[in-house]
């Protein structure tokens, strides 16, 4: 027999049951886990992680970039769809599409997918940090839910390294041939923009800019102009907290400079008695004339046995000269053994036949002419016979022999 009452009570048991179910499936749709935004920093990602108190907030992203063109990507959907909020309604995020503000220097590039790709254009390293931001980004005019901090490891000078440049040589206070080129890199072996490279010349050195700041390619680039020592030099290079690295030339000395207390008109090779292959040695003959006309001799015709002729003889010769003829009157030999430049050097001597011709050719010919010689005969160290020595006519370079009793120019010449 049907119970009314029993049937009642069962129909409202179900529906309690029903009712329960229903709030049940609805919750846990409300708590469905929302799927986290992303983000990629040179093709490593970056997920945010969801959580219940952050799920009905504004949220948005902060990335920053270091260097010109790194791109970041941001997904706002995925394989399954993320959500947003308009008002107090959820939204879907699949199919939607992405947008951001950016600000600071930088371009977007929307995708109807639901991404948004952020390149940097203008920014630059400082020193342990960002300094490019990209701003929040919003789906159809709604915020996203989710907050997502992109951590990337910021790209920084981390190697310093010699592109070009090294073992040169040149002139005293001249620019070397090749320019000093250095290249900075990053951590991961790429080039370095923004990174500031000084370069710190030895010897009195010094370089076309002493501070350069890398370019796009990551070098820095400078002109080295030689101090006035001779030998090696050294150029320090630094950058940030980079391990400096050492650039090195030789400084040479040239033909017909000032060095030593004279004009250089000879350098020694090698075979030269007193070559060093490391430490330039040579001749030099003083900046003027020690006599306009003065006898080679004492006043007496006398074999001094001064017959050296080649080149590194003249100051034996002088000596040998001095010996013989003595003090007591002024002769080419005793003229310039006594001179003093005023600037401590003391050992001068007359040069021998061979070393004023190279006078002659590496000074007097050159075009300008160096050294401010006459027009005129010049005598030498070198004995040819019993009152005759070797001579030299500057004017036209003529070699000959010349009474030791004529007055003749006098230029004292010194080793160093």
């Amino acid at each position: 027999m049907f119970n009314k009452n029993k049937f009642l009570i069962f129909s409202v048991i179900i529906i309690t049951v029903l009712a329960v179910f229903l709030n049940g499936c609805k919750k846990d749709d409300d708590d469905a886990p929302v799927e986290a935004a992303t983000a990629t920093i040179g093709g490593e990602e970056f997920v945010a992680t969801t959580t219940s108190s952050q799920k009905n907030t504004v949220g948005g992203f902060t990335l920053q970039l270091s260097q010109d063109n790194t791109a970041i990507t941001i997904s706002t959907n995925g394989t399954e769809a993320g959500e947003y909020i308009i008002g107090s309604s959820k939204k879907s995020t699949k199919g939607k599409t992405a947008t951001a503000s950016v600000t600071q220097n930088g371009t977007v590039t929307h995708a109807s997918t639901g991404s948004v790709t952020i390149t940097a254009n203008g920014g630059s390293k400082v020193s342990g940090s960002y300094d490019f931001t990209a701003g929040i980004i919003s789906v159809s005019g709604g915020k996203f839910n989710n907050v997502a901090v992109a951590e990337g490891v910021a790209p920084s000078a981390e190697t310093l390294e010699l592109v070009s440049g090294d073992k040169q040589s040149g002139g005293r206070e001249k620019a070397l041939t090749d320019s000093i080129v250095v290249i900075v890199k990053d951590q991961n072996n790429n080039v370095f923009k923004g990174a500031k490279v000084t370069f710190t010349a030895s010897d009195g050195g010094s370089t076309s800019l002493t501070t350069v700041t890398t370019g796009s390619d990551g070098k820095a680039t400078v002109t080295w102009t030689l101090g006035t020592t001779p030998g090696t030099h050294t150029l320090t290079v630094k950058a940030d907290d980079i391990t400096p690295i050492s650039v090195t030339a030789t400084c040479k000395l040239e033909i017909g400079e000032v060095y030593a207390g004279g004009y250089i008109f000879y350098l020694l090779k090698d075979g030269d008695a007193g070559y060093d292959n490391d430490v330039q040695h040579g001749l030099v003959c003083a900046k003027t004339d020690q006599s306009t006309g003065i006898q080679w001799d004492n006043g007496k015709d006398l074999i001094t046995g001064a017959t050296g002729r080649a080149v590194l003889t003249g100051k034996e010769n002088t000596t040998t000269i001095i010996d013989k003829q003595g003090t007591s009157v002024q002769y080419a030999a005793r003229i310039c053994d006594e001179y003093d430049d005023g600037n401590g050097n003391t050992d001068w001597f007359l040069p021998s036949k061979d070393e004023l011709k190279l006078m002659y050719d590496n000074l007097y010919y050159q075009t300008p002419s160096i050294g401010g010689f006459l027009d005129y005969y010049y005598w030498s160290s070198s004995q040819e016979s019993i009152g005759m020595a070797w001579i030299l006519g500057f004017l036209y370079g003529n070699e000959g022999r010349g009474h030791t009793n004529w007055l003749r120019a006098v230029r004292a010449v010194r080793a160093f």
